[in-house]
């Protein structure tokens, strides 16, 4: 019998970057403290260690693609490429925002909010349904004018802090590497960029 091979999540669109790796029956987690760059590689090598897992036991590499933080989306989808092909795996990019939508309960109207300034705040809109996620919106910029008449009040709001007169059950918006698994997805390894 073969062995099930491991995969790899990496989540670094917000503030909290993460990565998670399913193996063996179980997920682990491992937080990058809010660092990225360097920090990103070592951490990865530091989490497959911790498992006992070798590189070649990783079959597949999942990273959230955002949209959020220029940088660490850059960042997060060049690691996941570069490992990808330095071991002849697929990788898989899945939306950060999906992945968020994940974490309310069943039945949930969930907006998802992030400030993208300039007057501007990227938005999305999900279905928590039993089976997973229902896009209702993909994610898009909404501007500053529209976003109370966007967000109506039976919903439920994940937000990085964005002032918003929706009176929704608001919850801080939170991408974690380990929702990434429980999402398949046909997007290329690329950063959501929803403007140049």
């Amino acid at each position: 019998m073969t062995e099930a091979k491991a995969v790899l999540a990496i989540e670094a669109s917000g503030d909290a970057p993460s990565l998670a790796l399913s193996w063996n029956g179980s997920i682990a987690e491992a937080d990058m403290d809010g660092q990225r760059g360097k920090a990103m590689v070592p951490a990865i090598d530091a989490l497959l260690q911790s498992e006992n897992c070798p590189k070649k036991q990783l079959g597949k590499i999942i990273v959230g693609v955002g949209p959020g933080s220029y940088t660490g989306l850059r960042i997060a989808c060049s690691v996941a490429r570069t490992l990808s092909w330095a071991l002849d795996i697929p990788v898989e990019g899945v939306c950060s925002f999906e992945a968020a939508a994940l974490d309310t309960r069943q039945g949930s109207n969930v907006h998802v909010l992030l400030d993208a300034y300039r007057k501007e705040f990227y938005h999305s809109n999900y279905l928590r349904t039993e089976s997973g996620i229902e896009v209702l919106q993909e994610p898009h910029i909404l501007q500053a004018s529209e976003l109370e008449a966007s967000i109506p009040e039976t919903s439920i709001l994940l937000s990085d802090g964005t002032p918003c007169e929706s009176k929704a059950e608001t919850y801080p918006l939170k991408p974690r590497a380990c929702r990434l698994l429980d999402l398949s997805s046909s997007r290329p390894p690329v950063p959501l960029y929803l403007r140049e």
